[in-house]
């Protein structure tokens, strides 16, 4: 997630990336620069699989596919 945040970054994209090693604090901080458009690449885990309602979600992109099949339904 890092990597991919870092090297989509070094080529002017606004990017934001969440996992699990971050604190709830982080993670609501991303998740509203996300919502309001701040951000516009969201890099993350399958943290996100569920739960998580994003309105305005253009595009999503399977970096490395699941080998659930219900994570792959909830992403």
């Amino acid at each position: 997630v890092d990597w991919l945040t870092e090297s989509m970054q070094a080529r002017d994209f606004t990017v934001s990336a969440m996992h699990g090693d971050m604190d709830q604090r982080e993670r609501e901080i991303i998740m509203r620069q996300f919502r309001t458009g701040s951000s516009r690449v969201l890099i993350t885990t399958d943290l996100l699989a569920r739960g998580i309602d994003v309105q305005q979600v253009s595009c999503v992109i399977n970096y490395d596919l699941p080998t659930n099949r219900e994570n792959y339904i909830h992403r």
